[in-house]
């Protein structure tokens, strides 16, 4: 009896390629799934560290106009008691306290910043401003409101503008790179 060679069952060597063909389809797609897995990965982590030091220049910047402010108030409450024999040791008190407390969260955004990869011109010019800040401090706890008066009408104002012009283009910085990874991301589809 002889058999149908259009009805017979393929030959081994025929089922043998078409099962090594799937596996590798299979395969393929697998290492295509695991690398889009890794892009993601590695776009999300870099959204994040961009958010974190967006955030950290924006709360940065707003410690040192917080230290600013404080620095300011407490000269004039100290201008005032100077001029007109006032008694305002108490509001100066908290104000200096509070500007102490903004000089030290500078210091802690800074640090948070420079491990984020932040331009070291910003750490330089955070230190000259906290510089000018704690003269003023001292020039406060001295009693000496005229000098404390004169760093901030003079050199108080440039050392905040330099850190704070800084901290903004770092900000941008961040955000650009926020949005750029944001595209990338959208690009991913799994």
């Amino acid at each position: 009896m002889a058999t149908n060679t259009s009805e017979a069952a393929p030959p081994r060597a025929y089922r043998s390629r078409r099962a090594l063909l799937v596996t590798m389809v299979l395969a393929v797609m697998a290492i295509v799934v695991t690398a889009a897995i890794f892009a993601f990965s590695r776009g999300t982590r870099a959204v994040t560290e961009s958010a974190l030091a967006l955030h950290q220049a924006d709360d940065t910047l707003r410690v040192a106009t917080v230290a600013r402010f404080q620095l300011g108030f407490s000269v004039h409450l100290a201008g005032l008691d100077r001029e007109f024999g006032t008694d305002f040791s108490d509001a100066r008190d908290q104000s200096v306290s509070e500007a102490s407390a903004a000089l030290e969260q500078i210091q802690i955004g800074l640090a948070d910043l420079e491990r984020l990869g932040a331009d070291v011109a910003v750490q330089a010019a955070a230190v000259r401003y906290a510089e000018v800040a704690e003269e003023v401090l001292r020039a406060l706890e001295a009693g000496d409101s005229l000098a404390a008066q004169r760093l901030v009408e003079t050199e108080l104002p440039a050392g905040f503008e330099g850190l704070a012009a800084l901290l903004i283009a770092e900000r941008e910085v961040e955000l650009a790179a926020v949005n750029d990874s944001d595209r990338s991301l959208s690009l991913i589809h799994i």
